[in-house]
């Protein structure tokens, strides 16, 4: 099928994810919207787009931005929908049966995106299937029997949200009533064992079609990230790790996955087992490193929305590696490890920018200057 002039519209234009989406719809010759927060936003400035929608909401839970998005919807100029945050994807998922009247997607239905989305159901859907993961206390399960079986420290972080914001570690009992006293519905936290963080870091790009089937898998590294005691990647590389996309599989069959995740994984050193930390249901930041592969997910998301046939494409393991050189820079000056990377954070060796590109040079400078301007309030947000 073509999807020439498909008319899409693109949710979250200030994500870095947006920069590859558009690309692939460009290359598909849709007609390409946007929805924008700021004219300094990639989605603004990239030249894709034909159209280039400006709110001043970008929070979904507030009744202006759901206003304007569900007008938009209902308008009738629109075949697709594409979204790429959390709140988006979840907002579209909660509203699939009323929109599908007027428009098409690939996210999958509400239920199935809570059960990636909440990281608790993530964790029980892991443990009931006997898939690795990190131990986590299930919800009718007494603190007190979780910590006799794993002791401190222990980890506790939102059971929803993304990066490190809100992510804490506590060490013995003082601290986590403490911890209880300053939170009204501690039950909206994940608890779990804390594992070393000296062990590799893995994400998982896997795309399922309908029939919970796996299009493509490209395993990746997270070799080193910001902040640096805990965040989102900023130079990774691909691995040969076919166990962790079997691994990854059978958890998104468990699920009854469609369309496009991100797996987070961590190696658990005192065992040397890498278990699963999360499910990204939204599209990645560092889903560029998939098109490096030559894979077009864009046509994966409008194939899947369509019902369109999606052929397997098998991985091929080859050495590919991405940095988001605002964020690594940082990591160089923040890190006490800037000399002993590995790879070294001066080897550019088959190694693209996450932002850059000559194709669609702009973006690159609209993003360094929104990042300049978020920097202190998106380090007090993760401040322990």
């Amino acid at each position: 099928m073509s999807f020439e002039n498909t008319r899409v519209l693109v949710l979250d234009g200030g994500g870095r994810q947006a920069l590859p989406v558009l690309k692939w719809l460009h290359d598909l010759k849709c007609h390409i919207t946007t929805v924008n927060s700021s004219k300094l936003d990639i989605g603004y400035a990239s030249r894709f787009p034909k159209g280039k929608l400006l709110t001043q909401h970008p929070i979904y839970d507030t009744e202006e931005k759901e206003n304007f998005i569900d007008k938009e919807i209902r308008s009738g100029k629109y075949d697709v929908v594409i979204p790429l945050s959390d709140l988006s994807t979840q907002y579209i998922s909660k509203h699939l049966g009323e929109y599908s009247k007027y428009i098409r997607t690939f996210v999958p239905e509400y239920s199935v995106f809570m059960k990636a989305y909440d990281k608790q159901q993530t964790m029980e859907i892991c443990q009931e299937h006997d898939i690795p993961c990190t131990r986590t206390k299930e919800s009718d399960e007494a603190f007190e029997d979780f910590i006799e079986k794993v002791g401190y420290p222990i980890v506790v972080k939102p059971r929803s949200g993304c990066g490190s914001v809100g992510f804490r570690c506590l060490h013995n009992d003082a601290e986590w009533k403490k911890f209880v006293e300053e939170n009204d519905n501690p039950d909206e936290y994940v608890v779990q064992e804390y594992v070393n963080q000296d062990g590799r870091q893995y994400n998982v790009h896997l795309f399922m079609d309908g029939e919970e089937n796996v299009v493509f898998a490209v395993p990746t590294q997270k070799c080193r990230w910001f902040p640096v005691d805990g965040g989102a990647s900023c130079f990774c590389r691909t691995v040969d790790r076919p166990d962790l996309v079997e691994q990854c599989t059978r958890l998104l069959k468990a699920v009854h996955w469609k369309g496009y995740c991100e797996i987070e994984m961590i190696e658990d050193v005192s065992t040397g087992t890498e278990k699963i930390i999360e499910i990204n249901g939204r599209t990645s930041a560092s889903i560029k490193i998939c098109q490096l592969y030559g894979v077009n997910i864009g046509k994966g998301m409008l194939a899947l929305a369509y019902g369109e046939r999606l052929e397997p494409q098998p991985f091929v393991y080859r050495d590919a590696r991405m940095r988001c050189i605002h964020t690594d820079l940082l990591w160089f000056l923040k890190s006490n490890e800037r000399f002993k990377s590995s790879p070294s954070w001066f080897n550019n060796r088959h190694t693209r920018d996450q932002i850059f590109s000559l194709s669609d040079p702009l973006p690159f400078f609209t993003f360094s200057v929104q990042s300049l301007a978020k920097y202190k309030k998106e380090m007090k947000k993760r401040s322990r």
